[in-house]
């Protein structure tokens, strides 16, 4: 017969799901039955129901605690998930804290293994027109850091891009399909202002693995080599956001116009290109195709341009039609080269 009055319960067990009853004089006795507790309730002896409710607190606080430490567990998991999936975003947004030699480094690398469209030029009416816009557009770049160089390959695209750090890459494309020396020093200075907002480093970053991307900023450049094919696939494709564009028409307007140079020569270009029939289509003018919004563009840097401070007005001196001729002479001698490969030439866009 069990004294209530001197009857001890208590749970226990490592999941808690033992009740111990113990009395003076009859010892212990334990039992996982979860009825017995429901059992001892239903006797409504005070001293038991005191122990009972003890007995029920101290179960409540024991599953928060679990609980509360299952979703601490989880939630690090899910932090550290969280951080390794967003560390190249991050990263990529704080890109210009890394050193600027940084982004030579990688632009050299990036350029020693891509595969140029064409071969490399070396003409002395193109090389002086190309030239003669660098230095004109050098001294307004905002990064003066980067060392500005630019190679001339023969290619019909009307392109041209920038590798990180300052290397450029001009298709003879670009200076015959432009109207004017402004055209190709606009598509230029966009180009330049990619390299000197560090667009290709932040989206090289940006596609690369957490650990790769940590690496670099640790300060080990051990890692380039496994960028390099990346940067050179992002900028031969002209893989910016629409963000990036827009920021590198803007910028690209401003060292146009302090340098004395038309700001609006790029919006002209934009617009000559985009009522060529299948200029949507790739080919000869995949780069229009991969610039979206073009419209949107020419509108933007047309309201920007009243307000940009110019420098005083400066005319290239270098013959652009000098530059024109030997470019179409090129495109002749791919041409013919193609026909004596057995291969129809590739068709010149107007």
């Amino acid at each position: 017969m069990l004294a209530y009055d001197s009857l001890e319960v208590t749970r226990g067990g490592y999941e808690g799901d033992f009740l111990f009853l113990e009395q003076p004089g009859l010892g212990r006795v334990e039992c996982r039955d979860a009825s017995l507790e429901e059992t001892l309730a239903a006797v409504g002896h005070p001293a038991l129901e005191a122990q009972l409710r003890e007995i029920r607190r101290n179960v409540a606080k024991r599953r928060r605690r679990r609980l509360t430490g299952i979703l601490l567990i989880v939630g690090i998991f899910l932090s550290i998930g969280l951080l390794i999936w967003k560390t190249p975003a991050l990263l990529a947004g704080m890109a210009t804290e890394l050193p600027i030699e940084l982004d030579k480094e990688l632009g050299d690398a990036a350029f020693s293994t891509m595969e140029l469209p064409g071969a490399r030029v070396d003409d002395a009416a193109l090389r002086g027109l190309s030239d003669e816009i660098i230095a004109r557009l050098r001294p307004h770049a905002a990064v003066a850091e980067l060392d500005l160089r630019v190679a001339i390959v023969a290619s019909e695209d009307p392109n041209a891009f920038a590798l990180p750090g300052g290397q450029i890459v001009l298709l003879t494309g670009l200076v015959t399909t432009a109207d004017a020396a402004d055209e190709v020093a606009a598509v230029l200075a966009h180009e330049i202002a990619h390299a000197t907002l560090r667009h290709g480093l932040r989206n090289v970053v940006h596609q690369a693995s957490s650990a790769l991307a940590l690496q670099l900023f640790l300060g080990d450049a051990g890692g380039l080599g496994e960028l390099a094919g990346e940067a050179a696939w992002l900028a031969s494709t002209n893989a910016y956001s629409r963000e990036q564009e827009a920021a590198a028409d803007a910028e690209g307007a401003r060292m146009m116009a302090a340098a004395g140079l038309e700001p609006m020569a790029l919006a002209r270009f934009f617009e000559r290109m985009s009522e060529i029939p299948g200029s949507e289509l790739k080919g000869g003018l995949s780069w229009l195709s991969s610039h979206p919004e073009h419209a949107e563009r020419r509108r933007a840097i047309a309201n920007l341009t009243p307000s940009l401070p110019r420098g005083p007005r400066a005319e290239l001196q270098e013959s652009f039609a000098a530059a024109q001729e030997a470019a179409e002479r090129l495109a002749g001698e791919n041409d013919l080269d193609e026909e004596e490969k057995g291969s129809p030439p590739t068709p010149r866009q107007p």
